[in-house]
């Protein structure tokens, strides 16, 4: 906004009204001009405007209808809360015993006022006493720390503790597969050799 209104003059401030809980524009804004000139410019220019869908109404606001906090927070970004993390790490606190027999007994009143009411209705209905949560017993102890020995890796039952060291093979390298030795046929030159000795050995005797 401050970028589109420099056009017309220098902004000394500028205040856009936000929603303090969502952090949405309240769609108004004041504007101070460095000369009143421009600002009457501005708003002969820009009154009933369409911007984005909306339609702009822009007025000169004179300095006796204008209270001390009209800027006040101005030129400075709005910096959102975030009201649900807040409400939600709450709620993840563990509660006191003492939070816990104020909430039980909030809820107890809340029960006998609305008892009352359908009593005089003519409804009678007893709801169920609300059961208070027992307070949790914490052991101030530290954990005691295991020896070393219990903490190290025991060896199976059924594996021998004693194996015997067997010398590595020798590895084959892949070439001897892949490649010919010199001097030996290759792998067509066998099948050839093969069929010539079936087509010898399939010929008729005379």
């Amino acid at each position: 906004m401050k970028q589109y209104f420099s056009q017309f003059g220098t902004v000394t401030q500028i205040r856009l009204s936000r929603n303090k809980k969502t952090g949405a524009s309240k769609h108004f804004a004041f504007i101070e001009f460095a000369e009143a000139s421009t600002a009457e410019i501005v708003a002969k220019t820009m009154d009933n405007y369409l911007l984005f869908g909306h339609i702009l109404k822009c007025k000169v606001l004179p300095k006796e209808q204008a209270h001390d906090d009209i800027f006040k927070g101005a030129n400075k970004r709005f910096k959102k809360v975030p009201w649900n993390k807040i409400a939600g790490k709450n709620l993840e606190k563990p509660l006191s015993e003492s939070s816990w027999k104020k909430k039980v007994t909030k809820e107890q009143n809340k029960r006998n006022k609305s008892a009352e009411v359908l009593k005089k209705i003519g409804y009678t209905f007893e709801a169920p006493a609300i059961q208070a949560i027992p307070p949790l017993r914490l052991s101030l102890r530290t954990p005691r720390a295991r020896p070393l020995r219990l903490r190290q890796r025991r060896r199976p039952r059924h594996l021998p503790q004693r194996r015997l060291l067997r010398t590595p093979q020798k590895r084959r390298s892949p070439s001897r597969y892949l490649l010919p030795r010199p001097g030996s046929p290759s792998r067509r030159q066998r099948r050839q050799q093969k069929e010539r000795r079936l087509r010898h050995e399939a010929r008729p005797v005379r």
